[in-house]
């Protein structure tokens, strides 16, 4: 959608609103337009280990093979260098080399890529090493500023303690269980209200959202992402129960979306007064824990658009999965794991 603005010169400037999610834009009355442009996400994990006490009566009883760092020295980057970039660069012509695709993290069990992912969302802290986010160093609170609760259980979610402006990486591992009380449009908005919610109280002292400007920004994005991930419009104003299920991965995905910014809608100046295009969006980033890996390949093939349409824009989207063969031509880059450390890291 083009929405077009009149200039004292009697000429118009226009802005994007569309499923490529560039930029969106949130009415607060008929004729202030607040102008949101959005810019891609980078996660590098530098010089990364985690390292767990091992036992003699778990290195004697447990089926997995033990060892003192899961992961060693690991030294990582996904996504687009947003530090690089302007607030408004077009991202679909300034990609980094991976951002073509998915990046799959394969290898045999226990080789370390669960923990990867682990350490990327913040969920466990590493032993030694630095995560950041978008060029911020990322540091783990003990109690956290978003616990389990505000989350569905399929979604997990770290104690990150972040800068304004830094979004939530959101792990997936399994396919949303909401029921039928709502639609999935509903759904989607709802996830992100409850998550900026959690945010504006915990981080902010404040006891709810105090801005209208918030809600329609939310339910704006909620549009934008449904839309990005190629959901059918009819199938938004059903309820879940209705969703094939290639269409439930992608419901649960863009309700990881929206808890992905809900940290950044939380700390926004939504009021027009202290609001001006250098204020910017960062994409979701968004982890697989093989969750596709028990599916048939053909519901993984149905996902790929929309999951594409997500990394082409700015989004970080890594997997870890025993069916790299499931993703075919959407990965871009497969990085090989074993015992804690990296074998190969090979861009398509």
């Amino acid at each position: 959608m083009l929405i077009f603005q009149q200039t004292e010169g009697g000429g118009s400037s226009c802005c994007v609103r569309a499923a490529c999610f560039i930029s969106t834009s949130v009415y607060v009355d008929a004729y202030q337009p607040i102008i949101i442009p959005s810019r891609p996400s980078f996660v590098r994990l530098e010089n990364a280990s985690k390292k767990y006490p091992v036992t003699l009566m778990n290195k004697l009883f447990s089926s997995v093979p033990k060892r003192e760092y899961a992961v060693h020295d690991i030294n990582l980057s996904f996504g687009n260098d947003a530090n690089q970039l302007p607030a408004n660069t077009n991202t679909t012509t300034n990609r980094s080399a991976d951002a073509d695709g998915i990046t799959l993290l394969v290898g045999r069990s226990a080789s370390g890529k669960s923990t990867i992912l682990r350490l990327l969302a913040g969920i466990e802290a590493p032993t030694e090493g630095q995560l950041y986010i978008n060029g911020c160093e990322m540091t783990r609170e003990v109690e956290g500023l978003m616990g389990r609760k505000v989350v569905p259980s399929w979604m997990r979610v770290g104690l990150l303690l972040a800068p304004a402006g830094v979004p939530q990486p959101v792990l997936l591992d399994g396919k949303p269980d909401f029921d039928n009380t709502r639609t999935v449009m509903e759904w989607i908005v709802q996830v992100g209200i409850d998550s900026v919610e959690h945010h504006c109280k915990n981080s902010f002292g404040q006891e709810q959202m105090d801005s209208t400007a918030t809600a329609a920004l939310i339910r704006s994005l909620a549009q934008d992402f449904a839309s990005l991930l190629q959901l059918p419009t009819n199938q938004c104003s059903s309820v879940p129960l209705d969703l094939s299920p290639s269409e439930q991965y992608l419901f649960g995905i863009a309700c990881g979306c929206m808890v992905s910014v809900s940290p950044i809608i939380a700390s926004m100046p939504l009021e027009s007064a202290s609001l001006d295009e250098t204020t910017s969006i960062p994409y979701p980033i968004i982890l697989f824990d093989e969750l596709f890996d028990t599916e048939y390949s053909g519901t993984v093939e149905k996902c790929n658009r929309g999951i594409l349409n997500l990394i082409e824009h700015g989004a970080v989207v890594v997997s870890a999965t025993h069916r790299p063969e499931y993703f075919g031509s959407m990965s871009s880059r497969v990085i090989t794991l074993s015992g804690g450390n990296v074998l190969t890291d090979e861009r398509r």
